[in-house]
């Protein structure tokens, strides 16, 4: 007798982009939710798209050390997977508040020694930076490629995003690139998807404006096209004129000078830790948690 699991929104995530760690509970929820909000889902992989491309231009740009953020369950290809394909030197490290993701990373074939793995949260980045794990495998002498995928519209004004995004910038060195994505609340849905879902999977989100997750570049140098939606940041396919926008924004940008003050340590910094889930293959960006028991019918 086989047994029974309800779709868990991790793994309908991890479904609706493309990935293989699902069941077919998840892939049944996965499905509803493309049929009622398919601009919901395809707003999803433009992100995990997105995600792709970005890493790839700034492998391109040289930058051979990462911070990926939040980072979620692993989808191939991953950002070692992407980076060491540019160049074979390159390492990661990948943060989130699940330690079932570290499991689920140090998995991986091929990272042994240029990947690591560290439990913290993004709203405490003085801890990230200074954690052992961190500093043993990225030089902040170099350049680093810092990113923040489909992960700050989980925290709150009242927890400060742009303080903890500037303490992560004025950490950088000269010529680290910064990627943000983040969920819009100026980009329109098309009638066609589903209200109800829209507003159950959206729920949780603080979304912002274009000029808001501007800000968050502060004084660093935004590579073309700017802040844009997901679909419209450098495609690798001409985008479909008919296609309704997708809100979801998106941009990068290079640190061009020295910050005029350094980051916080730990000891300085003591912020609460977020009370949501900080991780994109987690918090259900992608996943209305009606899918929890198998959506709405």
């Amino acid at each position: 007798m086989s047994e029974h699991h309800a779709p868990d929104p991790g793994r309908v995530y991890n479904c609706i982009v493309g990935g293989d760690d699902n069941r077919e509970a998840d892939r049944v929820a996965a499905a509803w939710v493309n049929a009622a909000a398919p601009d919901f889902t395809a707003m999803l992989r433009a992100n995990r798209a997105f995600h792709r491309r970005a890493v790839r231009f700034m492998a391109e740009q040289g930058v051979t050390q990462f911070l990926d953020l939040g980072a979620g369950f692993p989808i191939s290809p991953t950002t070692y997977e992407i980076a060491s394909s540019i160049d074979p030197d390159a390492v990661v490290v990948y943060t989130d508040i699940d330690p079932e993701v570290g499991v689920r990373l140090g998995a991986l074939p091929g990272t042994h020694g240029s990947t690591a793995f560290v439990v913290d949260d993004v709203t405490r980045p003085g801890s990230v930076l200074d954690n052992p794990a961190v500093r043993s495998l990225v030089d902040f002498g170099r350049p680093v490629g810092v990113l923040l995928v489909a992960l700050l519209h989980f925290v709150t004004e009242e927890q400060d995003p742009m303080r903890l995004v500037g303490e992560l910038r004025s950490a950088l060195p000269e010529g680290s690139f910064l990627v943000i994505s983040h969920a819009a609340c100026d980009v329109p849905w098309d009638a066609r998807n589903s209200e109800s879902v829209l507003k159950d999977a959206l729920a949780d989100l603080t979304r912002r404006t274009r000029e808001q997750v501007t800000d968050f570049f502060g004084d660093f140098e935004l590579i073309d096209p700017g802040v844009v939606t997901v679909a419209e940041w450098r495609p690798d396919e001409a985008l479909d004129p008919a296609a309704p926008p997708l809100g979801i924004h998106c941009g990068v940008a290079r640190k061009t000078r020295p910050s005029s003050r350094t980051a916080m340590s730990p000891a300085e910094h003591a912020g609460e830790p977020a009370r949501t889930r900080l991780d994109r293959g987690q918090a259900t960006i992608g996943v209305p948690a009606t899918t929890r028991a198998g959506g709405r019918q």
